[in-house]
C-alpha cells in the first residue's frame, strides 16, 4: 500500500494524546532561564532540513516497525537519539500502524515521523543543537511521564513558528502580550489543555507574560492565537462615557 504523505501530515495532529490523570501536578510557573541570545539560533541549528527522504519496502512482516522508522529518521535528519531501556522496550511493542511500501519525501520527514511518534506517546527532548545534534526520545507512558516537562526545550517566542512541523518536540516559551492581561487569556484557553504533564498555558509573575508548554506544533498554534487575541484587544475602541447628569437644584 502506498501511503499518501500530505494526507497523513494533515491527519496526524501534533497533540500528545494520552489523557491527563486526575491527580496531575502542575508546577509553579517561572520564566525559562537559558541565555536568550543563544535561543535565537537553536531552532534552525537543531532542525536543519532533512538530508534525504525515507524509503521502506513492503517486505516487512506486520508492516513498517516503529523501530525501523526511527532508525531511518536518524539517517535522514542526522539527528542522534538517546533512547533509554524503558523507552526502547516500549518502541519494540508499539506498532507503527503503516504498511509498506513507504515513501516519505525529505520535506515531510520531520512532520510525518514526529506525528507518528507523538500519536504513539513519545516526545523528543533536544539536548545539543550543534553537531553532533542530540535529542532524548522519551516515553510518556513510562516512569518519566510526571517529570518530562522539566526537560522541555526553551525557545525564544520569536522562533516558535519554526516549530510548526515538529509535533513531537516538547518546548516551552514565554510570550509577551504587551500590556494585555495574561490571566484572562489563559482562562479562556484552558479547555485546550488535555494533559497537564506536557501542556501548560499559564500566566507568569508579570501581568502580561504567559508560559506556553507543549509540542512545537501546539505552542506555535497557541502563540499565534494569543497574539491575535491580544492585538484585537488592543484595537478595541474605548467605551464611550456618557455625560453624567447635572445634580438637580436644591
Amino acid at each position: 500500500m502506498h501511503v499518501s504523505i500530505p494526507f497523513l501530515s494533515v491527519a496526524l495532529c501534533g497533540c500528545f494524546l494520552a489523557p491527563a490523570p486526575a491527580t496531575a501536578t502542575v508546577s509553579t510557573p517561572s520564566a525559562p532561564g537559558p541565555d536568550q541570545e543563544r535561543l535565537a539560533h537553536d531552532v534552525a541549528e537543531m532542525f536543519p532540513p532533512a538530508r534525504v527522504g525515507i524509503s521502506l519496502p513492503s517486505g516487512e512482516a506486520g508492516g513498517v516497525s516503529l523501530e525501523r522508522l526511527i532508525v531511518e529518521f536518524e539517517r535522514a535528519t542526522g539527528l542522534r537519539l538517546v533512547v533509554g531501556g524503558e523507552t526502547r522496550a516500549q518502541i519494540a511493542r508499539t506498532p507503527c500502524g503503516l504498511q509498506g511500501p513507504l515513501e516519505i519525501p525529505a520535506a515531510e520527514v520531520y512532520p510525518l515521523v514526529e506525528g507518528l511518534l507523538a500519536q504513539s506517546g513519545f516526545v523528543l527532548l533536544p539536548l545539543h543543537a550543534r553537531e553532533p545534534r542530540v535529542a532524548v526520545l522519551e516515553n510518556l507512558t513510562g516512569s518519566a511521564r510526571n517529570s518530562v516537562r522539566n526537560s522541555a526545550w526553551t525557545v525564544d517566542e520569536a522562533d516558535v513558528h519554526l516549530l510548526v512541523d515538529h509535533p513531537a518536540v516538547l518546548v516551552q516559551t514565554v510570550l509577551d502580550l504587551n500590556g494585555i492581561d495574561a490571566r484572562a487569556l489563559s482562562n479562556a484557553m484552558r479547555s485546550l489543555i488535555v494533559d497537564q504533564n506536557v501542556q501548560q498555558i499559564l500566566p507568569l509573575g508579570k501581568a502580561d507574560q504567559m508560559l506556553l508548554l507543549g509540542s512545537g506544533r501546539q505552542v506555535a498554534g497557541w502563540a499565534g492565537m494569543l497574539r491575535e487575541a491580544a492585538q484585537r484587544e488592543r484595537e478595541r475602541p474605548e467605551p464611550v462615557k456618557k455625560d453624567e447628569p447635572e445634580p438637580a437644584p436644591k
